[in-house]
């Protein structure tokens, strides 16, 4: 089907994908922080972006994506 499909650049709008943990969980902030430090570790090794790429998304300006913590 992608072939049938005419991306737009820029695109109209940019969803943003939260992750969330209940305050009510147990160790809650263990989690996030452990969340955390995962995403800043594939982020910077690149491990995140080959696996954007590898299911067809790509960054907005070529270069970076803006994934932060929580």
């Amino acid at each position: 089907i992608e072939s049938e499909l005419e991306f737009m650049t820029p695109p109209l709008i940019i969803h943003k994908v939260y992750t969330c943990i209940s305050r009510n969980a147990p160790d809650y902030e263990r989690k996030i922080a452990d969340f955390n430090a995962g995403l800043e570790a594939i982020n910077r090794d690149g491990t995140l972006r080959k696996i954007m790429e590898s299911h067809g998304f790509q960054t907005t300006d070529g270069v970076n994506y803006q994934y932060v913590g929580i």
